[in-house]
């Protein structure tokens, strides 16, 4: 049933970015391997690995996020996040049972969700956000997962680590090229230097078309971000609790951010136009 509506979320037309990227991406690992099929058969692998404990991990790791230990932190929050689970699980019955509530040390206030089954919220969230702005933060992530976005970043970045670890195995390939190359010459064996050129060359151009790939699969992805925005905010409207999320934004969306918070924001549409379109669906925010 998952991996079903899974592929159905895969229709809608505002994904059609991510499908090109994805499309990209069997065709690179064909160019590597030679056999569209072989292709195929590693990038499904991929997406079974992304879709795992795994590719959680991963995800978790990369985002700095952990496990909540405080007694205090848990105490304040636990609460606010389990009222709010609940409510998202009666609006969407298929959210899984098991999301957890993450934290990094990011200083800006913020929250994302990630893989399958985790929210995470940044130290600058807990300490400058309130528990009504919680709630409604919380909500935008719970619709986030509900609507397969976050298991697309999975599917997409560990995608992606495959193929760059293709690439890198092919630049140590030129790069011992280079070297043996190198002891060619320092031994007298005649092959001049066209062996230490050609790992050169191709450690170069590797390297750019990495630096391409990246860029480019960058911004198939954001170009998914503000539909998939306002989906997430008109669920916490419909939980109940859009005011507080357009609280969160009026107070803190805008400031200068950092990173990977600097892209998500450049994905995200304004603040103004996303708290004009919940008021005209109803929200009581009034400034």
């Amino acid at each position: 049933m998952y991996f079903i509506d899974f592929i159905k979320s895969l229709g809608k037309k505002h994904r059609i970015p991510v499908i090109i990227y994805l499309v990209f991406n069997v065709v690179i690992i064909t160019c590597i391997v030679g056999n569209i099929l072989v292709a195929m058969g590693i990038y499904a692998l991929s997406i079974i690995l992304a879709l795992s404990p795994v590719g959680e991990w991963i995800l978790r790791t990369q985002m700095g996020c952990k496990k909540i230990n405080r007694i205090d932190y848990a105490e304040r929050l636990t609460p606010i996040f389990k009222e709010v689970y609940a409510r998202a699980k009666q609006e969407n019955p298929l959210l899984p049972d098991d999301i957890e509530l993450c934290m990094n040390d990011d200083k800006a206030p913020n929250a994302f969700a990630t893989g399958r089954k985790t929210i995470c919220l940044t130290k600058g969230m807990y300490e400058n956000a309130t528990a009504e702005e919680l709630k409604g933060v919380f909500a935008h992530e719970f619709a986030h997962i509900a609507n397969h976005d976050t298991d697309l970043i999975l599917v997409v970045t560990v995608g992606n680590i495959i193929i760059t670890t293709m690439i890198i195995v092919i630049r140590f390939v030129f790069r011992i090229m280079s070297f043996f190359g190198s002891i060619s010459n320092v031994f007298g064996s005649g092959q001049g230097n066209a062996p230490i050129l050609i790992g050169i060359v191709g450690d170069v151009v590797v390297a750019a078309l990495m630096w391409v790939w990246t860029k480019l699969g960058q911004y198939l992805v954001l170009a998914t971000g503000r539909a998939e925005e306002y989906l997430a905010d008109d669920f916490s409207l419909k939980l109940g609790y859009s005011e507080g999320l357009c609280r969160f934004l009026d107070r803190f969306v805008g400031e200068r951010r950092k990173g990977v918070f600097a892209v998500l924001s450049s994905s995200h549409p304004a603040k103004d136009d996303r708290i004009a379109k919940l008021q005209q669906n109803g929200c009581t925010y009034r400034a």
